[in-house]
């Protein structure tokens, strides 16, 4: 054999080699696409943690920003749009932080809400909120009251403990959870069956805030705060970075304690890249997003952070994304992006943790995702003069995901007025098709007398459940006349 012919069959056997290796590095890639994908969890999610609308009174110039705008005639950032990326996601329903004003502003928000409540009855849950840079004093039971007693509201919050004027932006609180004002309005929350959301600037206040008047208050936290920020460190040993094991603590000791876990403030990275509205945010964050490598190092970290902890208190932790202040975060394309690394990660959890963080635990806490209802069909405004006498009918709909023939009559209650009883205790309930659409709903009556509604009522919210037990609640607008 020549000296020739060796070097041919070197630079051959070479290709062949090279051929076989590029082969064998595209099989894995495939293969670990493949991998990925089986892992992703493809159930329901219920998101709980979105800024629908936000209202900052002391920032010169920035009146009301409108993240999902429900108002006639809105272009940009339209509550349809954001159904849209609703339903292609699967994300049943939401819960959203509403901006409220103790203002001149405050009826434009209220009606704002209230549009979003009619136009989606099935998709949104509400808290009221009181964003940054409002007045301390707009913090109170007596000024709060009438907010909530609109019945457009499940709860208070996001109250954000780290911003003005209840923090500095610093990890040491200025006015803590359990100051005298918010204990009272916790006290409040509790006496309407609300519950509260909170980002404390520390673990300072908390516990005694969470525990007061015997735990009677549901509270959801979330923030880095609360787990010192990603801190690795584990003095005892035992696996758990001793700040997590905090947080897990606090978890153990208040049972109406949840912790939403925002893809938002998972990580140090989302930080940097998703909680900015820099210019050029939005292409800086999908760049980063949409390279494999970047991803998948976040992934493994988020992981490694979080998986065990979530698994370990299964039943307390909220999946959610904290889409907030910058307004890309509400551009469809990045939805999908979160909603793509969500999945991934839910699919890593042992399976009933993926469920009930994913969906379980806050459709458990929340009472469902909303049903629609009609109060008095047919009729608009729906007029209720408290002393008429007699009874209000309401219709609970049947929809293409929920027959309200599964509904138990003998547990609803609109306003706190249960169902009238007729003769040997039968409800005063029948099925109709109320609204045209083919499918039978349940009409039921309730007293009059006994609603529970104040003069501020704009909605009233009715209770009720299922004859398997599962929990059933909608709402619907009403105007309370003398």
């Amino acid at each position: 054999m020549t000296v020739a012919d060796f070097l041919r069959r070197r630079v051959a056997g070479s290709k062949r080699t090279l051929a076989v290796t590029l082969l064998a590095n595209g099989l894995v890639w495939i293969l670990f696409q493949a991998f990925a994908a089986a892992q992703s969890y493809d159930g329901p999610l219920i998101e709980s943690h979105a800024h629908i609308a936000i209202y900052a009174s002391q920032v010169p110039g920035q009146g009301i920003q409108y993240r999902v705008d429900a108002r006639e005639g809105a272009t940009e950032l339209t509550a349809a749009s954001y159904v849209s990326s609703l339903d292609r996601n699967n994300i049943k329903c939401i819960v959203g932080f509403h901006g409220i004003a103790v203002d001149d502003k405050q009826q434009e928000l209220l009606d704002n809400a209230k549009r979003l409540l009619v136009l989606y009855p099935d998709r949104f849950i509400l808290l009221a909120e009181i964003f940054r840079f409002n007045p301390l004093d707009w913090f109170t039971a007596t000024r709060l009251a009438p907010v909530l007693d609109t019945g457009l509201f499940s709860g208070f919050g996001e109250i954000q403990f780290n911003h003005e004027p209840l923090g500095d932006g610093t990890n040491t609180p200025i006015v803590r959870p359990d100051a005298t004002r918010f204990l009272n309005i916790s006290r409040g929350l509790a006496d309407r069956g609300l519950f509260v959301m909170a980002h404390p600037a520390s673990r300072d206040g908390v516990e005694n805030a969470v525990s007061y008047n015997n735990g009677s208050t549901t509270w959801i936290i979330h923030g880095p705060q609360v787990h010192g920020s990603w801190n690795p460190r584990d003095v005892n040993g035992d696996g758990i970075p001793d700040e997590m094991a905090e947080l897990e603590g606090l978890l153990d000791r208040n049972p109406n304690l949840y912790y939403t876990l925002d893809i938002g403030e998972s990580l140090g990275e989302f930080f940097q890249y998703f909680k900015t509205d820099e210019p050029g945010a939005k292409e800086i964050f999908l760049e980063k997003m949409n390279d494999q490598g970047f991803y998948n190092s976040l992934l493994e970290k988020m992981v490694h952070i979080w998986k065990a902890v979530i698994e370990r208190h299964f039943d307390r932790f909220l999946w959610g994304t904290d889409m907030a202040f910058p307004t890309w975060q509400w551009d469809p394309e990045v939805i999908d992006v979160m909603m793509r690394f969500s999945r991934a990660f839910i699919g890593r959890l042992e399976s009933s943790a993926a469920e009930n963080y994913a969906y379980k635990n806050a459709e458990r806490l929340l009472g469902g995702c909303p049903v629609p209802i009609d109060i008095k069909p047919g009729s608009y405004p729906n007029s209720i003069n408290l002393r008429s006498g007699g009874t209000v009918p309401v219709a609970i709909l049947t929809t293409r995901s929920f027959d309200a023939r599964t509904v138990d009559p003998t547990t609803v209650a609109l306003a706190g007025a249960p169902v009238k009883l007729k003769g040997k205790g039968t409800p005063m309930a029948s099925f109709e098709d109320v609204n045209g659409d083919g499918l039978q709903d349940l009409v039921v009556h309730v007293s009059t007398e006994a609603l529970q509604l104040s003069d501020s009522a704009m909605m009233a919210v009715l209770e009720g459940r299922t004859y398997s037990g599962d929990p059933v609640k909608g709402r619907d607008t009403v105007r309370v006349v003398p």
